[in-house]
């Protein structure tokens, strides 16, 4: 144990002193949720790592609903550039189709300071309604398809930008059933006209409910096609073309979709696929019903949460996983530092990935760290910034 400590205490690239800020998005489905904050303060020569509270109350205190997904401008920006701009969709999940609404919330994090903690600004820009009483709000050009009243958004992504944002049509959510679990994407323009202008939709060709994503390297959204023959799709967004799709064999159905850098994860089953960029696929097996995939990088390990498991493959061709039964809400990785943070009713686990080895007896319990927090009692989900080191 002692050697460990001493490990864990010298892993990490960021200078010790300088925080990280996590951000849970805490509430019970259909309660309006709470943004809490905690810092994370990188282990010294002869000090553990430290997570304590920030303040009291919610970070966030506009929001007027549930918060179903987020993402963050310049997400993957690396240090203190990045990620400066939270976007969080707010979604009513009602059963009637006209009392479902959903409404963007911006808020920047450039201000923001570990030592007096308060309320994050509001971004205007990103700051509007998407769904109003069952009906669509952005405006919608001849040529593009809005969707049928009763529009149910429950997941995001967005440029780094934040000029678009892809938002997920999923009526499952609000108890419908679809033919074969369909969904719609919709893109929709920040910057064109006062509340944002769809342009371009899948109405007419649906694709599967999965959150889609987009790379704001290369400024593509991505997302899976197909009701037998799937295909990983790629949309530029300045010109709104759709480009030759990466076909990826009979996947039914799609458990999960992530990254691992370049490459794509898919689940399906007890089936973990992985996509390189140009099209190729390999596939090892996993642990059955996974319910998300955590996003590492390219060099670490691949995480998987299942209901009642967490799953580690060294790579994604690992076949030999381990799994640790807990069940976690939700994860979010500092690829920087090579720490998953894992939120759980009444704690977040820290996942070192650096110090992860699979021939230990006990590789992923070695490597976690629990931090109780009693007052997370309902969480959502989990992500992360840098504060700036010139905030007030």
């Amino acid at each position: 144990l002692a050697t460990l400590l001493v490990a864990a205490a010298c892993t990490g690239t960021v200078q010790p002193g300088l925080p990280l800020v996590l951000l849970v998005i805490e509430g019970a489905p259909g309660a309006t949720s709470a943004v809490l904050a905690y810092a994370v303060t990188p282990p010294g020569p002869a000090t553990p790592r430290d997570l304590r509270a920030l303040g009291s109350g919610t970070l966030t205190p506009g929001i007027d609903g549930p918060v179903v997904d987020h993402d963050w401008l310049d997400r993957d920006e690396v240090g203190f550039l990045g990620r400066s701009t939270l976007v969080l969709l707010v979604a009513e999940h009602a059963g009637a189709e006209d009392a479902r609404a959903a409404r963007l919330f911006g808020y920047d994090t450039t201000g923001f300071s570990v030592e007096a903690p308060s309320a994050l600004e509001p971004v205007a820009r990103l700051t509007f309604d998407l769904v109003v009483d069952g009906a669509f709000v952005p405006a919608v050009p001849p040529l593009v398809q809005a969707p049928r009243f009763g529009a149910c958004l429950r997941a995001l992504s967005v440029s780094g930008d934040g000029r678009f944002v892809a938002a997920l049509d999923d009526r499952t959510a609000c108890g419908e059933t679809t033919t074969a679990g369909e969904g719609v994407l919709l893109l929709v323009d920040t910057e064109a006209g006062p509340l944002g202008t769809l342009v371009w939709s899948t109405v007419a060709d649906p694709v599967r409910p999965v959150a889609p994503i987009v790379d704001q390297a290369t400024g593509r959204l991505e997302f899976l096609r197909g009701t037998r023959l799937r295909s990983l799709s790629l949309l530029d967004l300045d010109d709104e073309t759709e480009s030759q799709p990466l076909a990826i064999g009979t996947f039914d159905p799609v458990l999960a979709l992530g990254r691992h850098g370049d490459d794509r994860l898919v689940v399906v089953a007890d089936r973990l696929h992985r996509i390189d960029p140009t099209g190729a696929v390999t596939s090892v097996s996993t642990r059955p019903n996974a319910i998300g995939l955590v996003d590492t990088g390219a060099s670490l390990p691949v995480v998987v949460r299942t209901p009642t498991q967490l799953v580690l493959h060294v790579t994604p061709g690992d076949d030999d996983e381990a799994a640790f039964a807990r069940a976690y809400t939700d994860g979010a990785t500092d690829v920087t530092d090579r720490l998953t943070y894992l939120v759980r009713p009444g704690a977040i686990d820290t996942l070192d990935l650096l110090l992860y080895d699979r021939t230990a007896m006990d590789p992923i319990q070695a490597v976690l760290t629990p931090y109780p927090l009693p007052e997370v009692t309902a969480p959502r989900a989990i992500t992360w910034f840098r504060p700036r080191l010139d905030a007030p």
